[in-house]
């Protein structure tokens, strides 16, 4: 976790900036039902903090209508945005993502695969997954107590490591299995809720409960940071934990290394 004195890059600044003025860029985030975008580059920003991506080869895994991938490229990666279109995901993303590329000048490789059968002999510096982890394998069960479950997601974890450079990173965030607004959502709707989420919340499974899965697929260190709302963003050091979390977002950031011989435990949570 960055501490408050900590700051991104100068150079990531101008990208950051960049976008949040772009009108297309801003447009786009609306399209995808994300009206609030300085909401949407700070949480952005708060998933990256840490990761140098200026120069890095980066993979995103379900990419969808490229956002993030766009947000990558213009902080100067070489982005492979990696989106199994014709398994299960709705039909012309890819295509979006093209248009959207070349109309802010970005350059991004969009390759139609799911990550699980996708075979490459290119190793990456980072390797991005912006809700779609728990799409990688299909289970209401909690995975810390269904050895099954644990050894699909251990499988998985072991085929990103295989992908990454020694020294890279893996960048995940979702929604926790468990939230305050999720599990009283039957009585009560969260006040920034416009609509009803069709998302079984089952198929998540907690922040603790991947740093848990990744270590045991050998990354080290592992860090665990959560969401915090942007209109919240002045007491991020008060909120981003699991408490706040459970209140609040829902959501998790976890960051694991491809470092074999780093030795930081992973904060246990199930």
């Amino acid at each position: 976790m960055l501490t408050k004195e900590q700051s991104i890059p100068p150079a990531a600044i101008d990208a950051h900036t960049r976008l949040l003025q772009s009108d297309a860029y801003r447009r786009m985030l609306a399209e995808d039902k994300h009206h609030n975008p300085e909401a949407f580059l700070s949480v952005t920003r708060q998933v990256f903090e840490g990761v140098q991506l200026a120069g890095a080869r980066v993979l995103e895994i379900g990419s969808g209508r490229g956002l993030i991938s766009i947000y990558l490229a213009a902080h100067g990666a070489s982005v492979v945005s990696l989106e199994p279109e014709l398994v299960g995901s709705t039909a012309g993303v890819i295509e979006t993502q093209q248009r959207r590329c070349a109309e802010l000048g970005v350059r991004v490789e969009t390759v139609p695969a799911d990550f699980n059968t996708w075979e490459t002999d290119e190793r990456f510096d980072v390797i991005v997954s912006r809700a779609s982890i728990n799409h990688l394998y299909a289970s209401e069960h909690h995975a810390a107590h269904h050895p099954e479950t644990f050894a699909a997601y251990l499988a998985v974890a072991k085929r990103v490591k295989r992908l990454l450079k020694p020294g890279g990173v893996f960048v995940a965030t979702d929604g926790v299995r468990y939230n305050f607004w999720k599990m009283a959502r039957k009585w009560v709707k969260r006040p920034d809720e416009t609509a009803r989420s069709g998302v079984n919340w089952r198929h998540h499974q907690n922040a603790g409960t991947w740093g848990r899965i990744f270590a045991a697929a050998g990354f080290q260190p592992i860090a665990l940071d959560y969401h915090t709302p942007h209109r919240y963003r002045s007491y991020r050091w008060a909120l981003n934990n699991r408490v706040g979390n459970f209140w609040l977002g829902g959501r998790f950031i976890m960051k694991a290394w491809n470092n074999s011989d780093a030795r930081k435990p992973v904060e246990a949570e199930v």
